[in-house]
């Protein structure tokens, strides 16, 4: 098994009024498996769009994109799970943002991969762009 091919990476794009501002490649390591990747990706993701929407008044409803479908489910079922620090802090850091204003709003929807979806491509090419990356995960 060739240790760099076999990273588990994960890639995030955020779009505001349909335009990128920002991104973010991520590399878990080996033992990570892909379902690890997806989390990794809807958690860190909450928590960079939480940072520009605190910068940005105007800013109400957030809309997350996840072609996995179990990440999503993992992120709202309260079992004992695999992953289930990255689908604690997803779905408690979005319960936070939603009870700070009345106004606020949050869709998780799942996307099939591979279908002509912009963001879902970008994401992808973020994810591969992670075995570059230093490894988030210790080395066992």
């Amino acid at each position: 098994m060739d240790p760099i091919n076999s990273y588990t990476e994960s890639g995030l794009a955020i779009y505001h009024l349909r335009r990128e501002i920002r991104t973010c490649s991520i590399r878990l390591g080996f033992t990570a498996e892909e379902f690890n990747g997806e989390l990794a990706g809807l958690t860190i993701g909450v928590h960079n769009v939480l940072s520009i929407a605190q910068t940005n008044p105007t800013i109400h409803h957030l809309h997350f994109f996840s072609d996995s479908l179990s990440a999503i489910q993992a992120s709202f079922n309260p079992m004992l799970k695999a992953g289930q620090l990255l689908t604690h802090d997803f779905h408690k850091t979005i319960c936070k943002f939603l009870d700070s204003d009345p106004q606020f709003t949050v869709r998780v929807t799942w996307i099939p991969s591979h279908k002509d979806i912009k963001g879902n491509y970008r994401a992808d090419e973020l994810a591969k762009a992670g075995v570059e990356l230093s490894s988030l995960l210790p080395m066992a």
